[in-house]
């Protein structure tokens, strides 16, 4: 299943009126289904690394900061539901390329998983001193999702400022995307597992989202 050219216009309309947009249903049930049972397999396998925070010389590990464990996917080993993803992805690529001009080459992506009580504190995506992070996205895939569950992504709308805010409820095929430079953002506690699949589309060169 891939995104319409309507579904591409609404969720490029949204990224560039408001810099996020939110579109559900990107994937069938039974894509998201399958994504989610892959998280969970590769949990269980311990598969999954604890994610860090910071780069090169700076990184750490502190699960009171951040609190999920991560397996980044391969797009040439991908399952049949990470190929289903990947073209949904690319075409979303193309049209921010086409309507936007944004020169995005490339998606990086990986499997999130979090425990229940686990959180990533207020972050943002895009790496000081470089560019090259310009829109990140976030694909849920939890099954049968409720708002007293917790772990919905925050979203400030002023640089640092702790209001206005965006909730976004983790709801099973919603797909979230936002501007890397401008947002910054949090992942609540939940008390259940959280899945996503969380990914930035990236460019060569820096370039505004207009």
């Amino acid at each position: 299943m891939t995104l319409s050219s309507p579904a591409h216009d609404t969720l490029i309309d949204a990224l560039a009126e408001s810099g996020y947009a939110i579109a559900d249903t990107v994937l069938s049930p039974d894509e998201v289904t399958a994504l989610a049972a892959e998280a969970l397999r590769l949990s269980r396998d311990g598969a999954l690394k604890p994610a860090a925070i910071g780069r090169q010389a700076s990184v750490q590990l502190d699960p009171t900061l951040r609190g999920d464990a991560i397996r980044w996917l391969d797009e040439s080993q991908a399952s049949p539901a990470q190929q289903a993803y990947f073209r949904v992805m690319h075409g979303i690529r193309e049209a921010c390329n086409r309507e936007l001009y944004l020169n995005l080459v490339e998606l990086e992506t990986h499997f999130a998983v979090y425990p229940p009580g686990g959180r990533y504190t207020k972050h943002l995506d895009q790496f000081h001193r470089s560019g090259a992070r310009k829109i990140s996205s976030i694909l849920y895939l939890n099954r049968d999702w409720q708002a007293p569950y917790g772990g919905q992504l925050r979203i400030y709308l002023e640089g640092e400022q702790p209001e206005p805010y965006l909730d976004v409820d983790p709801i099973g095929g919603r797909l979230v995307l936002f501007d890397a430079s401008r947002f910054y953002h949090e992942v609540l506690p939940a008390t259940q597992p959280r899945l996503s699949l969380t990914g930035w589309f990236r460019m060569r060169a820096d370039h505004p989202l207009t």
